[in-house]
């Protein structure tokens, strides 16, 4: 059978916010989830959670942010009877955060550490491109279907047979901002991310929430991710 893949772009839609208050039925205990760390290939300690059982759901993260930018989603997810886990990137929230050797292909192990089989990925931004790299390298065989929410594909910057993602250019103003006011950077890209100048409903507290995973990400996985992905080289997502 061919893989699933479910692409949403623009916003998240459909099944994890048909219920924002309510969430499920099934109560989420203790007992069931697991907090701790995984060593990747080089040794890095990197963080994971994993709440409820059941059909295993893993969540992968976007830039600037960790594993509990998916909070809502695992109450949601786990209550209707479902196993949900998902880790801290190298460079981001928990996990280490070494001077250079950054990599994307900390799924993997998290896969293998945890021996999931026939789990669901999702992934927004980054996250998304995790999912295409890792079955590009790894196959399906573990992966039941996927779902990709807004993610850069096939790679972060435009080019001549890609033009839809951001322009090198401003790729590297981005660069900028981070070397010369990270905080700054960091304020601007909330304000732009929640919009409520455009009328959405979020609260001050909310996006302060976002900034306080984003100070957490490492200033130099910040220029690595860049610079890499802008030069299309080693964090490249394209499919063979």
């Amino acid at each position: 059978m061919p893989l699933k893949v479910l692409n949403i772009n623009q916003a998240v839609r459909g099944q994890f916010l048909a219920n924002p208050s309510g969430y499920g039925t099934r109560p989420c205990s203790i007992r069931e989830s697991t907090i701790g760390f995984f060593s990747a290939t080089d040794g890095t300690r990197l963080y994971y959670q994993g709440w409820g059982s059941g059909e295993p759901v893993v969540l992968t993260h976007t830039w600037l942010r960790h594993s509990g930018m998916w909070e809502y989603q695992f109450h949601a997810l786990v209550e209707t009877g479902l196993r949900c886990a998902g880790h801290d990137r190298c460079g981001h929230g928990r996990s280490d955060a070494p001077g250079g050797g950054y990599d994307y292909d900390a799924l993997a192990v998290l896969l293998e550490t945890l021996d999931l089989r026939d789990v669901r990925l999702v992934g927004h931004s980054m996250g998304g491109g995790e999912i295409v790299r890792y079955l590009s390298r790894r196959g399906r065989e573990r992966v039941a279907r996927i779902a990709l929410i807004a993610a850069p594909l096939p790679a972060l910057c435009a080019t001549p047979d890609n033009p839809g993602p951001i322009d090198p250019l401003t790729s590297q103003v981005f660069v900028n901002e981070i070397r010369s006011d990270r905080p700054r950077f960091y304020a601007a890209w909330g304000q732009a991310s929640f919009a409520p100048h455009l009328g959405n409903r979020v609260s001050a507290e909310a996006i302060g929430a976002m900034l306080e995973q984003a100070h957490l990400t490492s200033p130099a996985w910040l220029l690595t991710a860049h610079t890499v992905q802008g030069a299309g080289a080693t964090i490249t997502t394209t499919l063979p």
